[in-house]
């Protein structure tokens, strides 16, 4: 499973590697959100924006962006309180994710 999570992550030009390369895509088109960095002289902005928009432009698909601190942030919240529900109950937690994944089935 590692090998396989490696093997999609690319390498940014400052040898940076994004926790979330492939995972994120465009709610319209269904294509890979980019990661991009713009250096300011106020600091660096970081966000993923749609691939598609990026290189097809406006008539193929819309301009979806986030943040790269906002999407982390977001995503590192829902891991804390699910792993808060865990401590708290793993075996309710246990049967909650079976019914859930029994629906996407």
């Amino acid at each position: 499973m590692q090998e396989m999570i490696k093997s999609r992550r690319k390498t940014t030009g400052s040898g940076e590697q994004q926790m979330f390369a492939g995972l994120i895509k465009c709610a319209d088109c269904g294509f890979s959100l980019k990661y991009s960095l713009v250096k300011k002289k106020n600091g660096v902005r970081r966000y993923f924006n749609c691939s598609t928009y990026s290189q097809y432009g406006k008539e193929s698909c819309s301009i979806h962006y986030i943040n790269y601190n906002n999407l982390y942030n977001y995503v590192l919240s829902r891991l804390q309180h699910w792993s808060k529900l865990c401590e708290a109950d793993e075996q309710e937690m246990l049967k909650h994710l079976i019914k859930d994944g029994e629906k996407t089935a």
